[in-house]
């Protein structure tokens, strides 16, 4: 309403301005009533009077991660899969020649997309990328990384850098460091308690 106001502030006479309300929050309450959703937005911060587990205030970087494995974009999907099936993944970073993120590919995406006819095996992976994930920065912390996994089934751990050139100017882009799952997060609790006790 308040942008509205400011909008019809600039209208010329004569001009009329149309705003639509909704009436209530009913037909959206499982997202902007959801806390956990406004926290993977970023429109809520997180209460720090709660009490939260040893390893909440942890860094992502804390996590014994492996390489990723990443594929070119013009991989085809039928040596995508191969290759996800080959090294146990269900998933892997779809990544450029200069190492630009550009999404995801999954085999349930991809299976899916095979079987309604939307691709071909020979088709190339760029096809069926999947970008609908929340990335988290290697200082991230492993609360917020739980957060991230309670919503989605992964998430893609980035490193951003910074690259300088000739010309004397830089750039940033973001390195591919690892993709967690719930099941990382909690093997690193689990194995952390372990050694405690």
């Amino acid at each position: 309403m308040a942008v509205a106001v400011k909008a019809a502030q600039e209208l010329e006479k004569g001009q009329r301005c149309v705003v639509i309300l909704p009436d209530s929050v009913r037909n959206y309450r499982s997202k902007f009533l959801s806390d956990k959703w406004m926290l993977y937005k970023g429109f809520m911060k997180k209460e720090l009077s709660v009490k939260r587990p040893w390893w909440w205030h942890l860094r992502v970087q804390e996590l014994s991660l492996s390489a990723p494995l990443t594929v070119l974009p013009t991989v085809t999907c039928e040596h995508t899969s191969n290759i996800l099936r080959e090294k146990g993944f269900d998933q892997a970073p779809v990544v450029n020649e200069a190492g630009t993120i550009l999404g995801m590919v999954t085999l349930g995406n991809m299976l899916s997309s095979l079987l309604a006819g939307k691709v071909q095996p020979s088709d190339e992976v760029c096809k069926v990328l999947y970008k609908q994930f929340k990335p988290i920065h290697l200082s991230g912390t492993l609360g917020s990384l739980s957060h991230i996994l309670e919503i989605d089934h992964f998430t893609l751990v980035i490193h951003e850098q910074i690259q300088y050139h000739s010309n004397g100017l830089s750039s940033k882009w973001q390195m591919v460091f690892g993709v967690v799952t719930a099941i990382d997060l909690l093997n690193f609790v689990a194995a952390r308690e372990q050694n405690q006790k």
